[in-house]
């Protein structure tokens, strides 16, 4: 297993965290893979794990987002490059998963 495959397995697992949050607003499992990993269906078709990428390196968040748009189950929604910024997007966007650096700039 690649270092891209353990991420996507860890941010399927923490997606499926939420999973019965979304069973009590109408949303059915369809096909579960153990613990977390849950894709749900949504009028008739699959959602996907939507993440949020914050960290301040271009360059990471970039690996990141290259890593995990090859898994069919996940979706990279948004980027911020510091903590100030992930707090508008996560609001803005309001992602299932936040991918953070614990170090930031402005806000930690």
């Amino acid at each position: 297993m690649t270092t891209g495959q353990s991420l996507a397995r860890l941010l399927r697992n923490l997606g499926g965290l939420a999973s019965p949050v979304r069973r009590l607003v109408g949303l059915a499992v369809v096909s579960g893979r153990g613990f977390g990993g849950r894709r749900v269906l949504r009028r008739g078709r699959l959602v996907t794990i939507r993440i949020l990428i914050v960290d301040d390196q271009p360059l990471l968040r970039t690996g990141f987002r290259l890593i995990l748009e090859e898994e069919a189950d996940l979706e990279v929604i948004g980027e911020a490059g510091d903590g100030q910024e992930a707090i508008e997007r996560a609001a803005e966007l309001r992602p299932d998963v936040v991918l953070m650096d614990i170090r930031m700039p402005r806000l930690d």
